[in-house]
C-alpha cells in the first residue's frame, strides 16, 4: 500500500494550482471587500483608506436609492420565481408524458439557458423596441403599443418576463430527472386504487419533488436577486430608476462613483438578506411538509 502522507501530498500537489487561483481570486477578495465596507476607501483617492466603523452600513439603510433598489430587487424575485418554478414543473410533468419529438422539445426549451445573457438580452431589446416584433402583434389586434423598456410601469416587468423565458427550461429539466427518480409502481398502485391526475399529483409527484423544489426556488431566488446583466445591457437601471436593482447599486456605486468602501458594505447587506431569504424559504418549505403529513395523519 502506498504511503498514506505521500498520497496525500501527491494529492495536494496536484490541487494546489486550483488552490491558488481559488484563494487569490475568491477568498482574499472575499475578505478584502469586507475590510473596506468598514472604511471610506476610494479607488480613485490618493489619501489612505480611513476606518469609519458601520457608517457605510448605516448609511445605506438610510439612503434612498439603496431603498428603491432593495424593492425592484425583491420585486424581481417575488414576479419571477413562482413563476419561473410553476412553468418548470408543468413542463417536466409534460416532457416526462413521452410525447412525441420528446427530444427536440427537451432541447428548445433548454437551449435559452445555453445562449449568452448578452444574446438574449441584445434580442429582447429589439422585440421590445417600438417598432418590434411585441408591439407588432399588438397592432394586429387592434391594441396601442407600449414603451416596454421606456416606461417606468413596463420595463422592470419586461425584463422579468425575458428572465423567466430564458431560465424556467433548465429547471424543468432539473425536475424531469427528479421526476424519473419515482418509481412506475406507485403510479400503478395509486390507478388500482381509484385515483385520479390531480391525487397522483399532490400525493405522489409533489412529495418526490418537494426537496428539488426547495434547492431550486434557493437558486432561482439568489440568481433572481443578483440580476444584472440584463439591466446593464437593457436599461442601465432606466427609466427614473425604476430597474436599478441591487447588483447594478453595488455596480454604480464601485466603478461609476468609485465608492468602493460603501459599495462593498451594500455587497455584504445583500449576501446577509439573501442567507436570512433562502433560510427563510428552507422554514417554509419544512412547515409545509409537516402539516401535510400531519393532515395525512
Amino acid at each position: 500500500m502506498p504511503n498514506t502522507f505521500s498520497y496525500k501530498l501527491q494529492t495536494f500537489l496536484f490541487l494546489s494550482p486550483w488552490l491558488v487561483v481559488f484563494i487569490i481570486f475568491q477568498i482574499y477578495p472575499i475578505f478584502y471587500s469586507l475590510i473596506i465596507s468598514f472604511s471610506d476607501f476610494k479607488a480613485i483617492s490618493i489619501k489612505p483608506a480611513e476606518f469609519i466603523g458601520f457608517s457605510n452600513y448605516l448609511k445605506l439603510l438610510k439612503s434612498r436609492d439603496f431603498q428603491d433598489a432593495f424593492f425592484n430587487s425583491l420585486k424581481f424575485v417575488l414576479g419571477t420565481v413562482p413563476i419561473t418554478m410553476l412553468f418548470a414543473i408543468i413542463t417536466a410533468i409534460l416532457l416526462n408524458r413521452q410525447l412525441r419529438l420528446n427530444r427536440f422539445y427537451t432541447i428548445a426549451f433548454f437551449a435559452p439557458t445555453a445562449t449568452s445573457i448578452f444574446v438574449i438580452a441584445t434580442l429582447f431589446t429589439l422585440l421590445y423596441s417600438d417598432d418590434g416584433l411585441f408591439n407588432g402583434v399588438l397592432g394586429f389586434f387592434g391594441i396601442e403599443s407600449l414603451r416596454w423598456l421606456k416606461n417606468p410601469d413596463t420595463s422592470l416587468l419586461s425584463i422579468m418576463i425575458m428572465n423567466i423565458w430564458s431560465s424556467f427550461g433548465f429547471y424543468a429539466l432539473v425536475f424531469l430527472a427528479a421526476l424519473q427518480t419515482i418509481p412506475k409502481e406507485h403510479y400503478e398502485i395509486a390507478k388500482l386504487e381509484g385515483a385520479g391526475a390531480m391525487s397522483q399529483f399532490f400525493n405522489i409527484v409533489l412529495p418526490h419533488l418537494r426537496p428539488t423544489i426547495i434547492i431550486a426556488s434557493i437558486i432561482n431566488s439568489i440568481l433572481a436577486f443578483q440580476v444584472f446583466g440584463e439591466i446593464y445591457i437593457m436599461t442601465q437601471g432606466g427609466p427614473i430608476n425604476s430597474t436599478k436593482t441591487l447588483v447594478f447599486f453595488i455596480y454604480n456605486e464601485a466603478f461609476d462613483n468609485q465608492k468602493m468602501g460603501y459599495a462593498s458594505a451594500a455587497a455584504y447587506l445583500v449576501f446577509i438578506f439573501l442567507v436570512v431569504l433562502s433560510l427563510l424559504q428552507i422554514f417554509m418549505f419544512k412547515k409545509r411538509s409537516s402539516y401535510g403529513k400531519a393532515l395525512k395523519s
